[in-house]
């Protein structure tokens, strides 16, 4: 018999529909992208690297589509702070992950 999705299992479905180059794709860009405090990492680039990693033909709409860039709730289970900015217009989007109080 199949359940209803809990609350507490969302993050794990989540990850669970993610291939696994899409996670390595983005632990390698945090870890490349680390100050000692944060990472930084522009929307353009690590779509970019999620493009080149995948193993099928994949291009910018189809990395939205799939919701390859949203891994925030993912990597917040984990313990970090994961903020997303889109700007109007001034400059591009990007994310940082920070280490959350608790984690430290």
């Amino acid at each position: 018999m199949v359940k209803p999705l809990a609350p507490a299992d969302v993050v794990s479905a989540q990850v669970a529909g993610f291939p696994d180059f899409v996670i390595e794709t983005w632990n390698t860009a945090i870890a490349k992208k680390w100050s000692g405090t944060q990472s930084r990492i522009e929307q353009d680039d690590i779509m970019l690297e999620l493009i080149a990693a995948s193993p099928m033909l994949v291009n910018r709409g189809d990395v939205f589509a799939r919701h390859w860039l949203d891994i925030d709730d993912v990597y917040r289970a984990e313990g970090w702070v994961v903020e997303y900015n889109k700007p109007i217009e001034s400059y591009d989007a990007y994310f940082v992950f920070k280490k959350s109080k608790i984690s430290c």
